[in-house]
């Protein structure tokens, strides 16, 4: 066996049969380091009535099964002549463990094999009229139904919800600020818990740690970031890092390992990326320790593969989309680049923001000024083909976000004061109006949250 399609990673195959009351199943058991984040294959299905989709397999379930298919009353049998969970014929490849963050505004779900999200699903809105909004999400029309806002007095121009999805954190740019919010789970509704200093004017970004522990704020106007621990009652304390990243830094990427921080910085034309220490809250720079973009191409945003150890930046000044590759130690190397524009546009444009449809099949990337969505098709070595644009039936498009089944993207124009709904091709990725829009006032961020 060699590397799968997904990046490298330590694995193992068998198939074992068991009799389900009569039924003969066929299982396909590839058991993956348990720290690695790429996802499982799906078993075999070419002797049952039964059609699984997903087997998310650990060492636990499968002892489950096992014992269920004794107890089943019939004879465990197995193919290849090898015995279940023999160890001989493990392949010895290369790992890019924890180099694939998940995005915090989308779950996995029956587009990329896994079992469907039964939570249900919030929108939640910011912007600069000082509100956050969060709305009931239809996930078969992908209608949206105000439930509440909150005034925050501030600005929350972008929100992350944690993990857990108990608490929301806001940047607030106006006032320089970071602030925490419990979510109700039968609501959603939004109670303030606390906001401490974002440690530099200028907050731009904010993005929680896997853990739930962590919280990430990246400075633009004070060209810092900074780290913010978060309480057990998700109180936010006392910073215990703060990193010059370079002029006008714009994100904070978190890989899903947590191990691993990432600095989209516009004014500097490069990407800051550093190790984390989850225990300490402390980063430590890479080697090396900037990763530099073309001159004046204005990095902004980044998002990764969700299988693929690559990821995905987004220019915001030159209007380009970069293909990086993410090697063993985290680090960047910036590769293929196309434009977000079509040939011969001559207006004014400036890009925002970049997500991975979750089957990494397609990616997306917002043009402001040409106000469209650019749309690419992935290939299996996470290479990208210019699929086409959509108008976004607004104007500047600060942030959009894919829902948790990749069947709809919601778009946030800025300008035009609304959030707009789009079908999302199965086969083609390309975005489609649905005629679903909700107005609100200024919004700059739109994302989910989930309720138990």
């Amino acid at each position: 066996m060699g590397k799968n399609d997904w990046g490298s990673n330590h694995f193992c195959e068998r198939f074992f049969e068991s009799d389900f009351n009569g039924l003969r199943v066929t299982w396909d058991a590839r058991i993956l380091d348990p720290h690695a984040s790429f996802p499982m294959h799906a078993p075999r299905t070419n002797s049952i009535a039964l059609r699984l989709r997903t087997l998310v397999v650990s060492p636990i379930v499968v002892g489950l099964f096992l014992v269920m298919a004794a107890c089943g009353g019939s004879d465990s049998g197995r193919r290849d002549g090898g015995g279940f969970g023999d160890a001989s014929e493990q392949d010895g490849a290369d790992t890019h463990d924890g180099q694939v963050p998940s995005d915090a505004n989308v779950s996995k779900d029956a587009s990329d094999g896994a079992a469907p999200d039964t939570r249900t699903p919030v929108v939640y809105v910011g912007g600069y009229a000082g509100v956050i909004s969060w709305y009931a999400y239809d996930r078969v029309t992908g209608a949206l139904t105000l439930t509440d806002s909150l005034n925050t007095g501030g600005s929350p121009s972008f929100l992350a919800v944690d993990s857990e999805h108990l608490r929301l954190f806001s940047a607030n740019e106006s006032g320089a600020q970071v602030h925490a919010y419990a979510m109700d789970a039968t609501t959603g509704a939004l109670t303030h818990i606390n906001g401490v200093s974002s440690g530099g004017a200028g907050p731009a970004h904010v993005a929680v740690h896997p853990s739930g522990k962590w919280v990430f704020v990246a400075n633009y106007t004070q060209g810092n970031m900074r780290v913010i621990p978060v309480g057990n009652d998700g109180v936010l304390g006392t910073a215990t890092d703060t990193r010059s990243v370079g002029a006008n830094a714009h994100q904070v990427l978190v890989s899903s390992s947590g191990d691993r921080v990432y600095v989209p910085c516009k004014g500097a034309d490069h990407v800051a990326q550093f190790s984390f220490n989850s225990t300490t809250g402390t980063l430590t720079a890479l080697s090396p320790a900037t990763v530099s973009t073309a001159n004046g191409a204005g990095p902004r945003h980044m998002a990764f593969h969700p299988t693929l150890a690559r990821a995905y930046l987004i220019n915001e000044l030159d209007s380009t989309m970069v293909r990086a590759d993410v090697d063993a130690g985290g680090r960047l190397t910036l590769g293929q680049t196309l434009s977000t524009l079509p040939n011969g546009f001559g207006g004014t444009n400036k890009c925002a923001e970049v997500a991975v449809h979750p089957s990494g099949a397609f990616l997306y990337g917002s043009n402001r000024g040409h106000n469209s969505i650019v749309t690419y098709a992935l290939g299996g070595d996470g290479a990208m083909t210019l699929v086409g644009r959509e108008g976004t039936g607004g104007s500047t498009p600060r942030s959009f976000t894919l829902d948790p089944a990749g069947k709809f993207l919601l778009a946030a124009n800025q300008d035009s004061n609304n959030v707009v709904v789009f079908s999302l091709s199965a086969s083609t990725g390309e975005p489609s109006p649905t005629g679903q829009s909700v107005t609100v006032s200024s919004p700059s961020f739109v994302g989910f949250g989930f309720l138990p």
